[in-house]
């Protein structure tokens, strides 16, 4: 495949700047969990399919987690938001149910792959890397980091690199990773750059507590944590 370089578009950040590269006519996958990560993600792409690509097409993908159902709510909320800013153009939002816990990335894997191989060109999925460990022992998240944490999320995991970047031409993958190397402090700098930290972010949910009260995070969980060192704030409120 021969690399058009006006189909490329460069978000700039102090951890690596991300190249969006999708050949005209894609079928674009973005799983988004209603998470801030996924978020700025699918802002970013379809900010990239406004100004640059409008030929790709879009499907959202949500896996819903029986005990602790709050991704659709807050996909939908996310993608009504972005397409207020960004239309997406006839795009699809898809869920599935899953049984979480020791089914979580079986239950996930069941709702994408029968995407991936019937219509799917490229996959983009939020996924970031953990803080610095001597971040983490900084802010009371030592534990944690002992116990909770994704250990493939680790900057020296052997899992990150083959997925971590963004390749185009001979390595244009369909799976991409785009954040993989960016830390949650990282991501919030894109919602700064952007300009969407007081709008967007606020939609977002980023809490794994057991629950079915959505009004607010836990604020113990690793993710709370992560996500308070990353951004400041857990509950901002909505601004409009």
């Amino acid at each position: 495949m021969v690399y058009d370089p006006s189909l490329a578009m460069t978000f700039k950040n102090s951890q690596g700047n991300v190249e969006i590269y999708i050949p005209e006519n894609y079928e674009v996958l973005v799983k988004c969990s209603g998470g801030a990560d996924s978020s700025i993600l699918l802002y970013m792409l379809a900010k990239y399919r406004h100004e640059c690509n409008p030929t790709i097409k879009f499907t959202i993908a949500t896996s819903v987690n029986e005990y602790k159902p709050y991704q659709y709510i807050h996909a939908k909320k996310v993608a009504d938001y972005v397409n207020s800013i960004y239309p997406m153009g006839d795009y699809k939002h898809v869920q599935g149910t899953n049984r979480g816990r020791e089914y979580y990335i079986e239950d996930q894997e069941k709702l994408v792959w029968p995407l991936m191989e019937d219509y799917i060109d490229k996959h983009y999925m939020g996924v970031t890397c953990n803080p610095p460990v001597d971040e983490m022992k900084k802010n009371n998240m030592y534990f944690k980091y002992h116990n909770t944490r994704v250990l493939n999320r680790d900057l020296d995991s052997p899992d990150i690199a083959p997925v971590g970047e963004n390749k185009i031409s001979e390595n244009n993958y369909k799976w991409n990773r785009p954040f993989a190397r960016h830390d949650k402090r990282g991501v919030a700098e894109f919602y700064f750059r952007l300009g969407v930290l007081e709008t967007l972010f606020p939609l977002t949910r980023s809490c794994e507590d057991e629950v079915t009260d959505f009004s607010k995070h836990c604020g113990h969980c690793w993710f709370c944590l992560e996500r308070k060192w990353g951004y400041g704030e857990l509950d901002p409120p909505v601004i409009v």
